[in-house]
């Protein structure tokens, strides 16, 4: 970019031009995990969050003491839907989505236009604000700085299965989600298998299995005073 408005941050990575649109925050509510899906073979609880007039939302999310996870993403029109899903009953939920932003409700502070008179940053919106990408194995916890607080973008939940076989001809299998839960505002536990979703018996013969777990990743986001 040889002219124009630029912020970089201290490792010289830009933050704000006048090119790319900020992603900040638009909308923040909370839910339980009160609805049950169940359909013979994959039973799990959950709560659909609902946004309109969006872009390309990007939904982080911060659960006390409960693995919780993202399966489903539905769009029709501008309005989006995100599953969260647990294996708990009544899971409470903290949301925060963030988008290209449009607009603002404020009528002070700076903003950054492009070249096409479209809004791209406000420094009245709250921001999306990275501070890691996890690609998870196992059991992990993730500590952050004291003080502050801390939600998750669930990038891929992480699905896997294992199964035994209790007699001839007859199969026994288990099939989970990753999950990630906060034992505390500023530590995240991330957990492969959290959450699981199937026990089924079935009449065909097979020999043991696992399929390990497949690619659990997410973005932690700090939300404090959000």
């Amino acid at each position: 970019m040889p002219t124009g408005f630029q912020v970089l941050n201290d490792s010289s990575t830009y933050q704000v031009d006048e090119t790319y649109k900020n992603f900040q925050l638009s909308n923040a509510g909370s839910g339980t995990t009160s609805s049950l899906y169940s359909d013979g073979s994959y039973s799990y609880y959950y709560y659909d969050y609902t946004i309109t007039n969006a872009v390309n939302p990007i939904l982080a999310v911060y659960c006390a003491n409960r693995y919780v996870t993202v399966t489903a993403i539905t769009k029709s029109g501008s309005t989006w839907t995100f599953r969260v899903v647990s294996g708990f009953n009544n899971a409470s939920v903290e949301l925060y989505v963030f988008d290209v932003v449009t607009t603002s409700p404020h009528n002070y502070g700076l903003q950054i236009f492009n070249a096409s008179a479209e809004l791209v940053y406000h420094s009245g919106n709250k921001p999306l604000r990275i501070v890691a990408l996890i690609d998870n194995s196992g059991t992990t916890t993730y500590t952050y700085t004291s003080g502050r607080k801390y939600a998750t973008v669930i990038l891929a939940p992480g699905f896997s299965q294992d199964g035994t076989t209790i007699e001839k001809a007859v199969k026994r299998e288990w099939t989970y989600y990753s999950g990630v839960q906060n034992t505390s505002q500023h530590v995240i536990v991330f957990s492969n298998g959290a959450i699981q979703i199937s026990d089924i018996t079935s009449y065909t013969y097979d020999p043991p299995f696992t399929f390990p777990v497949d690619f659990a990743q997410g973005l932690v986001v700090d939300i404090t005073n959000f």
